[in-house]
């Protein structure tokens, strides 16, 4: 796994136990300031006592949530919805120790797949660097014209 005596602060990643909005607002609050298409509320209340759906907070030494990963457990993937780190610990490692601390949390043996905009350079480079393997291009996954690059396999940094 990454080392994480390279990182500047130290963090923490937690699990959430996702059964209502109310008690995780800061991660509604992120993904509606950050995302370029956020969830609506239903989105978000659809993932509520689903046993398969994985939330992880991403928390600053001040136990402030600093970025989260949102998985959902499939019969033979699992699924990467979404990730976030806000935008000023970026490009410090945080989204690398996220994504392989949720992905080797769950210890299951399952190919980590997702989508992206593929205007979305910086997260194509990072999966990229993740070693993970594209598959093809979603026309119009987003919309209109906005079409999704789709990756799928095991996280590894090198």
């Amino acid at each position: 796994l990454l080392n994480c005596s390279k990182l500047s602060m130290k963090t923490t990643v937690k699990k959430t136990i996702f059964n209502n909005l109310d008690d995780h607002l800061d991660f509604f609050k992120l993904d509606n300031r950050y995302f370029k298409w956020p969830w609506i509320e239903e989105h978000w209340k659809c993932l509520f006592d689903n046993t398969n759906i994985h939330l992880y907070g991403l928390y600053s030494e001040r136990d402030e949530l600093i970025g989260f990963s949102l998985l959902l457990e499939e019969s033979d993937i699992l699924h990467l919805l979404k990730i976030l780190i806000i935008p000023e610990y970026r490009k410090k490692s945080f989204g690398k120790l996220l994504l392989l601390e949720s992905y080797s949390r769950l210890n299951i043996e399952k190919d980590l797949f997702l989508e992206v905009e593929v205007s979305n350079k910086a997260a194509i480079n990072f999966y990229d660097k993740a070693g993970l393997k594209k598959l093809n291009i979603s026309k119009n996954f987003y919309g209109s014209g906005l079409d999704a690059q789709r990756y799928c396999g095991v996280p590894k940094f090198l």
